[in-house]
């Protein structure tokens, strides 16, 4: 875990969970919040607020790397609403090995509490590992040293079983630090790569990041302002007419918790 030299002061720790129950931002043009989230979806929302309190490191972590913490985590909290560790232990366990062994094509599934899957997470290795193209060097040189994440270790190098490979990234992606830094290159990806329309104004930039992290960053925008408008969330194991959208969840978790109100 990281070092308390290395993160900036807990104090914006303590204003995140001061201010969480209550604070919105101020009456302008903001998306309009339709539902009650905490009450609809009740003690898993709960959960969800009492696993970032208690694992208080991803708020400096994500501060350290040049990052709203506010943003990035309300990008993943519908997952952590979602999320079960009991489940999530049994799944990894019997579908680990079919992916380690044969790959995504075999099984693919969603791992950890940001549900990240082996698929997204060997995506962004690719993606994060060209974006010198796109970025300025020294400052993705600056990010890399700050999440410390080295390159290197996401390419398969000239004659290496592939199944090392695969078994490194379920390693990883079992790992709550790595999931965070997964969570960062993604940020990185989306600022560099999505429609520049897109990030200009908060609301929008949240609720489109949000979208493309649920249903996959790399189609066209025209897919994922599609998705933008679709109501697919739900947290049964099986199909249930009770649906909502992930980025106003997204959204909605944003304007609850972050400590300076923007509009």
């Amino acid at each position: 875990m990281w070092s308390g030299t290395k993160h900036p002061s807990k104090r914006i720790c303590l204003i995140f969970w001061v201010l969480l129950p209550a604070l919105t931002l101020s009456a302008q043009d903001v998306p309009t919040i339709r539902y009650d989230y905490r009450t609809i979806f009740g003690e898993k929302f709960t959960d969800a607020e009492i696993f970032v309190k208690n694992n208080d490191w991803i708020i400096p972590m994500i501060s350290s790397a040049g990052m709203d913490p506010f943003f990035a985590v309300s990008i993943v909290f519908p997952e952590l609403i979602r999320y079960s560790a009991i489940r999530d232990v049994a799944e990894i366990q019997s579908l680990k090995v079919l992916y380690v062994q044969f790959g995504e094509n075999y099984s693919d599934f969603s791992v950890g509490p940001f549900q990240m899957k082996p698929s997204f997470a060997e995506k962004i290795e690719e993606d994060f590992s060209d974006l010198s193209g796109f970025n300025d060097l020294k400052d993705l040189n600056d990010f890399r040293d700050r999440v410390e994440i080295k390159t290197a270790d996401f390419k398969t190098r000239p004659g290496e079983d592939p199944v090392e490979a695969r078994k490194a990234r379920i390693h990883r992606l079992t790992d709550r630090d790595w999931q965070v830094k997964y969570l960062l290159m993604f940020i990185k990806i989306m600022e560099k790569t999505a429609p520049p329309e897109y990030l200009k104004d908060l609301p929008d930039k949240l609720k489109y990041f949000a979208t493309a992290y649920n249903c996959g960053y790399w189609k066209n925008p025209e897919t994922i302002l599609s998705e933008m408008t679709k109501k697919r969330f739900h947290t049964s194991l099986f199909e249930t007419p009770d649906k909502y959208n992930y980025s106003d969840i997204s959204w909605y978790f944003y304007q609850k918790t972050h400590p300076t109100p923007l509009y």
